[in-house]
């Protein structure tokens, strides 16, 4: 009974073709009734393998079965949306395919441009590749590549960031800043173990159970609960906006 669901990347494995949704994603989520919003992750478009590489099989996924999902607007992979009182910013963090993710780049002064277009009391970005991780990405180039986004939306008082990638729930605790971020990679494929050193600010983590998080966004407020395949709560909390 969800309002909406919003998938961060990767959601087959491992080459991105149509056939690849079709076996690994599609069965799964055709009962699916909420809103779908969705992000690319790198796999989705075919880990870099495809000679260009592209979304096309992503995209025709959900144009075929899920033609009320919203994978883009505009003619571009990154988009933005409202959620009750929240403002949602869904971006794509593969730049090399998108004309980068840098300052100046197309999506970044589209970000700059949409944040400061409003004041909503509360915010939520998500993208793929985390730019803090304590699992095995966290030395790879591509935990970086998204780091000018996430400047500009902690900058901006964009009080959540979620993203995938690495196979594990993390939850990274806000600091001065007061921007909180979680990692929730651990719904299907594999799941990974972290090591030390750890994030910065890492509060919780989990690489041992697959689950999904359930955030509910209220006026003013959030609270999250990560859950096991079970139902069952493995950490939740609660927190005002900032």
């Amino acid at each position: 009974k969800a309002d909406a669901v919003l998938l961060l990347g990767d959601i087959q494995y491992d080459t991105g073709e149509f056939t690849d949704f079709e076996t690994s994603f599609v069965p799964y989520w055709r009962g699916v009734k909420a809103p779908i919003y969705t992000v690319a992750g790198n796999h989705d478009y075919g880990n870099g393998q495809r000679n260009p590489a592209n979304i096309d099989g992503y995209k025709k996924a959900f144009d075929t079965f899920f033609p009320d999902a919203t994978y883009s607007k505009e003619g571009e992979s990154y988009y933005d949306f409202g959620l009750g009182q929240w403002d949602i910013y869904a971006l794509d963090s593969n730049c090399e395919y998108v004309g980068g993710c840098g300052v100046g780049s197309e999506q970044y002064d589209w970000l700059t441009s949409k944040v400061n277009e409003t004041s909503p009391e509360c915010s939520l970005g998500f993208w793929h590749h985390p730019v803090y991780t304590s699992g095995v990405h966290k030395d790879a180039v591509d935990t970086s590549r998204a780091r000018a986004i996430l400047n500009l939306l902690d900058d901006t008082g964009v009080d959540i960031v979620l993203n995938g990638h690495d196979h594990h729930y993390e939850r990274i605790t806000p600091g001065d800043s007061g921007m909180r971020q979680f990692i929730s990679g651990a719904g299907g494929y594999s799941l990974r173990k972290v090591s030390e050193p750890f994030a910065e600010n890492q509060e919780k983590v989990i690489d041992d159970q697959f689950g999904y998080l359930y955030l509910e966004l209220f006026p003013g407020r959030y609270e999250w609960a990560y859950k096991d395949v079970y139902g069952n709560v493995l950490d939740s909390g609660i927190d005002n906006c900032r």
